[in-house]
């Protein structure tokens, strides 16, 4: 029975944000929200929420909706989403030039199918539904070794800390991991060393949260 690739693998589920609200690949929204925007009013925490959990609106949309929120917020809420905004933005585009050095080590045929995955998951046109859709059928319209070669590298992104891993049910959430910057050595990454992150070891790493 082939394998379903969409229920087992972080990165390709859709693939942004508290453990509650989905995290996708394309990096946008905050999985540690409410930490984030501590001096926000309970009820501003929870529009926020409400938000970014709608899994329906646009890429675009989720961001203008969001800017939006962040006007209507006192000077110091607003400093911390900007912040939080521009380092996951960061991240996400550390995690794809990874993913793109990784594949490009593989297969071109591997190459190929990253391509078309980071490409739909930076589309912001579609929503997290409509890239979770495409995502899943070109998983699962690929061969198995190009679809498990391509869950290895994702691993390898995952083990140098950019991306905490939560699983629920058939669901994978991915929350970005603002604390960490992408400092690793390609050949240590390939070899299946241990790498650290800023100098954390991985599995601390991959627990510390951004509390700055």
């Amino acid at each position: 029975m082939r394998l379903c690739y969409v229920t087992c693998f972080p990165l390709f589920l859709l693939l942004q944000t508290a453990v509650s609200i989905p995290c996708n690949w394309s990096g946008w929204g905050s999985c540690d929200s409410t930490r984030s925007f501590l001096n926000a009013s309970d009820a501003a925490i929870g529009e926020y929420d409400g938000i970014i959990s709608n899994v329906y609106l646009t890429s675009i949309d989720l961001r203008n909706s969001l800017d939006r929120w962040a006007e209507k917020q006192d000077e110091s809420v607003k400093e911390a989403y900007e912040k939080r905004k521009q380092q996951v933005l960061s991240n996400t585009d550390q995690a794809n030039q990874l993913r793109l050095r990784l594949a490009e080590n593989s297969t071109d045929e591997v190459l190929r199918v990253m391509q078309q995955l980071i490409q739909i998951s930076t589309n912001q046109s579609i929503s997290p539904v409509q890239q979770s859709i495409q995502i899943s059928e070109i998983m699962n319209s690929e061969p198995d070794a190009v679809a498990l070669e391509i869950l290895n590298i994702e691993h390898q992104v995952v083990s140098v800390g950019l991306q905490k891993t939560y699983i629920r049910g058939n669901e994978t959430w991915i929350p970005e991991n603002s604390a960490f910057e992408l400092n690793l050595n390609l050949d240590e990454v390939s070899s299946g060393t241990d790498v650290e992150v800023n100098g954390i070891g991985e599995e601390e790493a991959l627990l510390t949260p951004n509390d700055e």
